[in-house]
């Protein structure tokens, strides 16, 4: 769909999906070094034999962290409501998590602030196409309403005016009223 696209909307576009991609960039950094990661983690546990399960919960962390940065990715370049509120529900969740993550190492605060920039700016977004979407039915519909050759209906009797064909089939005025 063609929608007004002004620097502003494009510029947001950009953003959004620059940031996804970083984020699915750092994603994959991560998936090469999963065995460092999984080391560090169980090794700041207290009970032993927790890898597997640090493991798994990175995993599985990490397969929704890269679907759902996909989806806002392709929901932001496509222009669709629903995958790009979509990825802003899931920025909101990541948001909630990077500040109580921040509350406990205060060194993730920028990162808990962009994030929380990203879902405002994602909301944003997503508002905008659903405006231009339904401005552009509205648009349509009113096109496909004016010129439908339903409404233009000439009858013979009647003078015609090149200026005013769509009024050539009302009925004439009642006469004035008289006492």
């Amino acid at each position: 769909m063609v929608y007004s696209r002004t620097k502003g909307f494009l510029c947001l576009k950009y953003f959004i999906s620059s940031f996804a991609i970083i984020q699915l960039i750092s994603s994959l950094l991560v998936w090469t070094q999963l065995d460092e990661y999984c080391s560090v983690i169980s090794s700041n546990l207290t009970e032993t034999g927790n890898e597997t399960a640090v493991r798994n919960t990175i995993i599985a962390t990490l397969i929704i962290t890269d679907l759902f940065t996909i989806i806002g990715i392709i929901g932001v370049m496509k222009e669709s409501y629903c995958m790009t509120i979509t990825y802003a529900v899931f920025m909101t969740i990541d948001a909630i998590t990077t500040i109580g993550i921040a509350l406990r190492i205060p060194s993730y605060t920028f990162a808990s602030m962009l994030t929380i920039l990203v879902v405002i700016l994602s909301y944003t977004y997503a508002h905008r196409i659903k405006f231009d979407q339904s401005t552009q039915t509205n648009l349509s519909l009113i096109d496909s309403q004016v010129n439908s050759p339903e409404q233009v209906i000439v009858s013979s009797d009647k003078p015609f005016s090149p200026h005013c064909s769509q009024f050539a089939n009302f009925p004439e005025p009642p006469p004035p009223y008289k006492e």
